[in-house]
């Protein structure tokens, strides 16, 4: 859609700047500009930067019961108009299946995701973005990597990816 004047649309910190992803090329060949946010509870003009979407999203808690675990809206926290960090920050999510038919993919899924909770924060900083925070990160391990709290959560569980629902 074509605009005359000012107009805001969103992009995600890969395309917009240089200084927020140094690899991006497209930003560095267009000088693409980001806007600076007042976040109301500081009065503090922020930049979209992975440490002031960090800042917003450390002021919400993880899921830490089997009742609120279970709940998968739980897991995606909203952080609208946080008391710290850029006033307009998200997060992504992975969609994956508990139960998987063969065992080696049930263990793949489990390495790679151990892998990039763990071990990505350079590139992931590269293109602007961050990490889990560590509190959703320590839950998030407890709760579907491995079975800590209990709950029956985690990849493969033996209890429940039994029967008719292996390989879902």
């Amino acid at each position: 859609m074509a605009q005359s004047g000012a107009a805001v649309g969103y992009l995600s910190p890969a395309y917009t700047n240089a200084f927020l992803a140094p690899s991006s090329s497209p930003a560095k060949a267009n000088k693409l500009p980001v806007a600076s946010l007042r976040n109301a509870a500081t009065r503090t003009d922020l930049v979209p930067t992975f440490q002031n979407a960090a800042l917003a999203a450390g002021t919400v808690a993880a899921p830490t019961t089997l009742v609120r675990a279970r709940v998968q809206t739980n897991w995606v926290p909203i952080v609208s108009n946080p008391t710290l960090g850029y006033p307009i920050s998200g997060t992504s999510e992975i969609i994956l299946s508990q139960c998987y038919a063969n065992p080696s993919a049930t263990s793949s899924i489990v390495n790679f995701l151990n892998t990039h909770y763990h071990s990505n924060a350079a590139l992931i900083h590269g293109y602007g973005f961050d990490v889990v925070p560590a509190t959703f990160l320590s839950e998030i391990g407890n709760d579907f990597l491995s079975d800590t709290h209990g709950f029956r959560l985690n990849i493969g569980n033996a209890v429940v990816c039994t029967g008719p629902v292996q390989g879902r």
